[in-house]
């Protein structure tokens, strides 16, 4: 084999070490939020986040072959550095981000409030009322919060399961899976009506053909129990007749039971809040924890790629057109058994040939 042939190999080989496989892992890891209804919308973001690396990388390299076209190691040096700028800088910024937001996140919900206004005319479970003044339900009434995971919890702890009987404990899967419980509850139908859906004799109007999604269900009943949790709060200081309808209500508001047909999905309202602000979160950010750490281990693969690259074309660029690649463990083993090295074997050749043309002669 020619060394240039086989330097040419190598290169591409190595090539497909770095961003090609990064890719393919990447990929893999996003293939389970595909066809899900929860990642609808951001399924593909980590993929094209790697697009958008290797893209930029590669826009740089080339533009390097033109800029510095004698320049081969300058050439290597700054793709080097452009690539672990270009896949460290945006990580870091992003675990910045949202390690803040997700800290925000835990303390605003650490407690859940339920308000209405004076005037107001508050109907639930069988019994209404008006209130003579604005109301703020104490947090001892009902439980008043929910405990959510942090940024860092779920980077710590998030991990792709391909394998279906594994994928119980993912994170990902989770999310899936407790949608999916929710709109069997509520009888939401997962391919048609994730989000609302209008069919084809929706009236604006009347509201009559729109089918609410999960989104829409999920505020409509926190709305319910909040009311619930009003009213039976305005009976009980005002020492009014609390019926077992508003009593079972409550209770449920309360995740005391979830025996009361109220509300389909027989959740708490800390429950639906915990749901809801999961949905409104999490779905755009799984995908992107599914390439994270794979970006932040291929910093150092990607680098020493681009290394071996060099050399790689370094060593093609030193040997002749035809220079044969010389393994020297076959020409000793050729010895042994008789036959011809491949040196011994060109020489031969010449030979013969010139003597054919002194034949000819």
């Amino acid at each position: 084999m020619q060394k240039r042939k086989l330097f040419n190999i190598l290169r591409v080989i190595c090539y497909c070490l770095g961003f090609p496989l990064l890719f393919l892992i990447g990929l893999i890891a996003s293939m389970p939020f595909f066809g899900e209804p929860v990642y609808a919308d951001s399924c593909a973001n980590g993929i094209l986040i790697l697009l958008g690396i290797w893209a930029i990388v590669e826009i740089v390299r080339f533009s390097m072959k033109f800029a510095l076209r004698k320049h081969r190691l300058l050439q290597t040096i700054i793709t080097i550095i452009v690539a672990i700028v270009v896949m460290a800088v945006p990580m870091f910024i992003a675990d910045a981000v949202l390690g803040k937001q997700y800290k925000q996140i835990v303390e605003d919900n650490k407690t859940i409030t339920v308000s209405f206004n004076e005037g107001e005319r508050i109907s639930a479970a069988g019994t209404s009322v008006t209130l003579t003044e604005d109301i703020t339900v104490p947090a001892e009434y009902f439980n008043a919060g929910f405990t959510t995971e942090n940024y860092e919890y779920q980077v710590g702890w998030y991990n792709v399961v391909t394998n279906t009987s594994r994928r119980d404990k993912a994170l990902y899967w989770q999310l899936i899976y407790d949608t999916d419980i929710y709109m069997y509850k509520t009888g939401i139908n997962k391919w048609l009506n994730f989000n609302d859906y209008k069919f084809n004799n929706y009236e604006e109007d009347t509201g009559d053909g729109l089918a609410l999604g999960v989104a829409s269900t999920i505020k409509n009943e926190i709305n319910t129990l909040k009311k619930v949790v009003a009213v039976y709060y305005y009976q009980d200081i005002n020492d009014l007749p609390i019926s077992e309808e508003l009593q079972s209500a409550y209770d449920l508001a309360c995740g005391k039971t979830s025996t009361s047909e109220i509300i389909a999905s027989g959740m708490s309202l800390s429950s639906l809040y915990q749901l809801q602000l999961e949905l409104e979160t999490r779905p755009s950010l799984y995908p992107f924890l599914a390439v994270r750490n794979y970006i932040y281990i291929f910093i150092g693969i990607v680098a020493f790629v681009y290394i071996l690259i060099y050399f790689l074309n370094e060593k093609y660029l030193a040997c002749k057109p035809d220079e044969l690649v010389q393994f020297k463990f076959l020409n000793k083993f050729r010895k042994e058994n008789g036959d011809p090295t491949p040196e011994a074997k060109s020489a031969n050749e010449a030979k013969s040939k010139k003597k054919e043309e002194k034949g000819n002669e």
